[in-house]
């Protein structure tokens, strides 16, 4: 019984703190466009605020790499690489290569170990988009549409990469959730979320939590990396 109670308070404030939301703002490769809507009495220079509204906006070129430890404590791992020659490589529970041939894709996949190409068959962005739109849910995980649930907490680094650090804290009755963010301060992609929960200050187990483990900016090849 105990259990059913946590599940079913922890999914109400769940869905409805973190619910996501499109943003007004977004960075560009040099300057935060601090542009405001009637919406909202919004100080622009409020760390929380930036948090809040701006867009993750990734370079050119990256490797990102998540470490993710699930609910019962089993760790996996999710990834999204692009090349300067516009070639794609995603890891989920498959791998797939996408090398850029213009104005289509071809598909090469792990055999016995080395990437092979797919039959003929020419891919799409708009299709590489969907198969890798999970990845998103991990750079874009700090959307919130209650502003006053986050609080700036300081600062750290991540996968070399320096970050602001927020926290949410929502409660229901004896019932607490707490989640800590990293946002990368370049990028304002998310690189780590911690949850913790508890019922009457005892701590509870059973959480999802990830972080980034590798970002990557500079010399991406992915043909080398993966075909040589």
């Amino acid at each position: 019984m105990k259990r059913k109670f946590t599940i079913l308070f922890s999914g109400i404030l769940i869905t409805s703190v973190l619910a996501g939301c499109n943003s007004p703002f977004s960075k560009s490769e040099q300057n935060l466009n601090t542009e405001t809507t009637s919406d909202f009495n919004i100080n622009e220079n409020s760390p929380e605020n930036k948090a809040v509204f701006c867009v993750p906006k990734l370079p050119r070129q990256y490797f990102i790499t998540y470490e993710i430890t699930d609910e019962k404590g089993i760790i996996s791992t999710i990834s999204k690489a692009v090349d300067s020659e516009g070639n794609i490589y995603y890891k989920n529970t498959e791998e797939y290569l996408f090398i850029n041939n213009g104005n289509d894709y071809i598909l090469y996949k792990p055999v016995n170990g080395k990437f092979e190409p797919c039959a003929n068959e020419k891919y799409g962005l708009n299709y590489i988009d969907e198969l890798t739109k999970e990845f998103n849910t991990y750079t874009d995980k700090l959307n919130f549409l209650n502003m006053s649930a986050i609080k700036y907490i300081g600062e750290s680094v991540i996968s070399d990469r320096p970050c602001d650090i927020y926290s949410v804290s929502v409660g229901f009755i004896n019932f607490k959730q707490q989640y800590t963010y990293a946002i990368d301060k370049e990028t304002f992609a998310c690189l780590s979320c911690e949850n913790k929960k508890d019922i009457s200050g005892n701590k509870l187990s059973g959480s999802e939590n990830f972080l980034c483990v590798r970002f990557d900016t500079n010399n991406i090849n992915l043909i080398n990396e993966f075909l040589t």
